[in-house]
C-alpha cells in the first residue's frame, strides 16, 4: 500500500508542472498530510513551498485572490486553512536536513510565523458592508456572511485595485467602492464602477455572479454603474486601471480617483473619475461624483437602483416613452434561454443593450436630478443632481435585478430594478464628456438644499466648480483632472476663490471659511482662508527600495535634495512604472537623511529594483517586470479648520 499505492500516488501527482489554482491547496494539504504519515519530511516540505508559492504567485500584494472576487478568494482561503490546520505543530526530525539546504521546521505554524498569510485571511474584510453583506464584485455572490472590517474607514486594495470611501458606524455607515481592477478570470466590464452603500442598503448595486440564462446581462459594463463608450463592452483582461488620487484626510473629507484607459485601448483619451466623500454632520454625508471621457462618438453614463428590494425613480425632467429597447424597434433580438448560448442580437453592438425596457426619455442642456426610492414601506431615499452637458438625453428604465430569480431561469422577467442613462453623442469627431453628480442618501429629507455649478460645462479637462448649500453651511469644490496652468477663480454669494490645485475644498458659514483643504497646489485663498505650500507636490524618480517582510519595514528612497509640501498620514504616495502603470502607496512617514528623503510606508509596496534600478518586478500576482526607472509622487496637502 505504501510503495504501490501512496509513494506512487504522490510521485504521479509531482510529476506535473505546478498550474497553481484555486483548488490547489487539496494537492499542498495531501503533500503535508502523506509526509507526516509516511515520515516523509520532503513530501511535508514540498506541500509547504508550494503553498508558499500560491500565496505569492497568485495572491495580490494586498492579500486578495487575483481573481478580484470575494467569493474565490474565499474558496482558496478555506481550502488554504486544510493546509494550515495539516502542517500545525510540525518538526522536521533533529537527523534529517531539507532539500536544498533550508531551515528546519520547528513547531510550524503557517499562521503565526506568515506574515501574509494573516493579511490574505483578513483581506476579504475590506469588501463588506457594515451589516455583513458581501460587496460583489466580479463573479461574487451576493449576500451575507462576511465579517466587516473592526472600523468602517477608507481603504486601498492597490493589488486588486479597489477603494473603499466610508464613514460612520451602525445607521450613520456610509460605503463608496470605486473598483478599477483587470481580468485574471472570472471578471467583469466594471472599470471604474461605482457601488453605493448607506442607511443601511445598497443603493447603487453590483449584481454580482450568476449562471442563469442572462448572465451576459451581469458580466457586461452596461450593467455596471460606469460609463460605457460607442454601446461596446469594456476590455477587461490584464492587470487593470491606475490610482492617481487617495487621500482620506479625515472621517468628513475622503478623496479617490483613478484612470482606466485599458477598459477602451485605442478607443478612449481620457477615461478617469474622481470620488469625494463629505460629511455634514455626524449621519450625513454626500458624495462628489466627477467621471471624465474622452474618445468615440457615443458616451453612456448609467446608474442602477437597488437589485433586492422593489424601488422606483423619479426624474425631475418631463419624460415620453421610448418603444422597443435600448438598441431600437427594428432590431431582431433574442435573449438567451441559457447560460451557455448566446442569444441573437444585431451586430456591431453590445448584446447587453437588448434587456433593459419600459423605457422613458428626455433630452436636456441643462441640470437635472433624479430620486431612487424604495417601494416596501420605509426607507431610504438617494438622490441624485447631475450637471448639466450640451445634448444630454437622459432615459429612466428597468433592467434585470437577477438577484430574486434564484438562479431560476423561469424568474428571470419578473425582478427588475431601477436604472438611468444619461446618453451624449458626437455629431462629428471624438467626443468629450464630464459627468458630474451629487450622490446624497438620505432618510426624510434631502440633506442639500441646492447643488450649483460655478463654472461653465466643459470637456473631458475642464475644472468642475460646484457650490453646495446644507444646514451646516456652504460647501464649494474645485476639482481639476490635473494643476490647472493658471488657478481657478469662482466667485460664491459675492465672495470670490482661488485655487491651483487638483482639488480644493471650502466649507463657509456666514461669508467666512471654516474648513478648508488643498491637494496637488500651491495655493487656496478665500475669505478666512489662505493655504499655501512651497511645491505641489514631492515627486522624483525612486532611488532604492528598502522591504523587510518579517519586520514590516517598508520605504522608498528618493534621490534629493528635494523640497517637502505638506503631506498627510494615510494618503497614498503614487508609484508610476516605466510602461506608465501606477499603484498606490500608503504612506506612514517621510523622513530625511542626508540629501536623500525616506518615504516609509505602511505595508508592502509588492515591487523591488534590479540592481541598476532601471526595472521594477512585482513579487506578488501578476509577476510583472517593467522596463524603466519608476518614480514616486506625493500630493501636498493643506488643511486648515477654525471655529465658526
Amino acid at each position: 500500500i505504501e510503495t504501490d499505492m501512496l509513494h506512487a500516488s504522490i510521485a504521479f501527482v509531482r510529476s506535473y508542472k505546478e498550474y497553481y489554482s484555486n483548488m490547489s491547496p487539496v494537492i499542498y494539504q495531501s503533500l503535508v498530510v502523506y509526509g507526516r504519515v509516511l515520515n516523509r519530511p520532503d513530501y511535508v516540505h514540498d506541500g509547504i513551498r508550494r503553498t508558499e508559492e500560491l500565496l505569492r504567485r497568485q495572491f495580490f500584494v494586498d492579500g486578495m485572490w487575483m481573481e478580484g472576487s470575494h467569493s474565490y478568494h474565499q474558496q482558496a482561503i478555506g481550502l488554504l486553512q486544510g493546509v494550515f490546520q495539516a502542517a500545525k505543530g510540525y518538526s522536521d526530525p533533529v537527523d534529517v536536513t531539507p532539500e536544498g539546504g533550508g531551515p528546519r521546521l520547528v513547531d510550524l505554524d503557517m499562521q503565526r510565523d506568515l506574515p501574509f498569510v494573516r493579511k490574505a485571511t483578513q483581506a476579504a474584510a475590506a469588501l463588506a458592508f457594515p451589516d455583513g453583506r458581501v460587496v460583489a464584485v466580479h463573479d461574487t455572490w451576493p449576500g451575507r456572511g462576511q465579517k466587516p472590517t473592526a472600523r468602517n474607514e477608507a481603504l486601498l486594495l492597490p493589488g486588486m485595485r479597489h477603494a473603499r470611501l466610508a464613514r460612520g458606524e451602525a445607521e450613520a455607515a456610509m460605503q463608496a467602492h470605486l473598483h478599477f481592477g483587470g481580468g485574471h478570470g472570472h471578471q467583469h466590464g466594471d472599470h471604474l464602477n461605482l457601488i453605493l452603500w448607506a442607511q443601511g442598503r445598497e443603493l447603487l448595486n453590483d449584481i454580482g455572479y450568476t449562471h442563469t440564462a442572462w448572465r451576459a446581462w451581469v458580466v457586461r459594463s452596461l450593467a455596471h454603474n460606469t460609463v460605457v463608450i460607442d454601446q461596446t463592452n469594456q476590455h477587461t483582461a490584464g492587470i487593470g486601471g491606475n490610482v492617481t488620487l487617495f487621500a482620506p484626510l479625515t472621517a468628513d473629507l475622503q478623496a479617490v480617483e483613478a484612470q482606466s484607459l485599458v477598459a477602451y485601448p485605442g478607443r478612449a483619451s481620457e477615461y478617469r473619475r474622481r470620488l469625494l466623500l463629505v460629511g455634514v454632520g455626524p449621519a450625513d454625508a454626500y458624495l462628489v461624483d466627477v467621471f471624465r471621457v474622452a474618445g468615440g462618438s457615443r458616451h453612456d453614463w448609467v446608474l442602477h437602483g437597488s437589485a433586492d428590494l422593489p424601488q422606483e425613480v423619479t426624474l425631475s425632467l418631463p419624460t415620453t416613452p421610448v418603444p422597443g429597447n435600448l438598441i431600437g424597434t427594428d432590431a431582431v433580438v433574442e435573449l438567451p434561454r441559457s447560460e451557455s448560448s448566446r442569444g441573437t442580437f444585431p451586430p456591431g453592438l453590445d448584446a447587453a443593450y437588448a434587456f433593459p425596457k419600459d423605457l422613458e426619455a428626455a433630452t436636456t442642456p441643462e441640470a437635472w436630478s433624479a430620486t431612487f426610492a424604495f417601494t416596501d414601506g420605509p426607507g431610504p431615499h438617494l438622490r441624485v443632481d447631475v450637471l448639466g452637458q450640451p445634448g444630454t438625453q437622459v432615459c429612466r428604465m428597468r433592467s434585470p435585478s437577477i438577484r430574486n430569480a434564484g438562479e431560476n431561469d423561469a424568474e428571470l422577467p419578473k425582478h427588475a430594478m431601477p436604472s438611468l442613462m444619461a446618453r451624449r453623442v458626437a455629431a462629428a469627431g471624438p467626443l468629450e464628456s464630464a459627468f458630474v453628480a451629487v450622490h446624497q442618501p438620505y432618510a426624510e429629507r434631502p440633506i442639500l438644499r441646492s447643488v450649483r455649478s460655478l463654472l461653465p460645462p466643459g470637456g473631458a479637462a475642464a475644472p468642475v466648480g460646484l457650490r453646495l448649500e446644507h444646514d451646516a453651511g456652504v460647501d464649494v469644490i474645485l476639482s481639476a483632472p490635473a494643476r490647472p496652468a493658471a488657478p481657478l477663480a469662482v466667485a460664491v454669494d459675492g465672495l470670490r476663490l482661488e485655487c491651483d490645485g487638483r482639488l480644493g475644498f471650502v466649507r463657509l458659514v456666514n461669508g467666512i471659511a471654516v474648513r478648508a483643504v488643498l491637494i496637488g497646489g500651491t495655493r487656496l485663498s478665500g475669505p478666512g482662508v489662505a493655504l499655501t505650500s512651497p511645491a505641489p507636490a514631492l515627486t522624483a524618480p525612486i532611488a532604492a527600495m528598502r522591504r523587510d517582510a518579517n519586520t514590516g519595514a517598508f520605504a522608498i528612497v528618493l534621490e534629493g535634495p528635494l523640497t517637502l509640501p505638506p503631506w498627510q498620514p494615510g494618503v497614498a504616495g503614487i508609484v508610476t512604472h516605466g510602461d506608465g502603470s501606477t499603484h498606490g502607496c500608503i504612506v506612514k512617514d517621510v523622513t530625511t537623511e542626508g540629501d536623500r528623503v525616506v518615504v516609509h510606508l505602511a505595508d508592502d509596496p509588492g515591487f523591488d529594483l534590479d540592481a541598476e534600478g532601471n526595472t521594477t518586478w512585482l513579487y506578488f500576482h501578476p509577476e510583472e517586470r517593467t522596463a524603466g526607472r519608476p518614480s514616486f509622487s506625493l500630493e501636498a496637502v493643506v488643511l486648515h479648520a477654525a471655529t465658526p
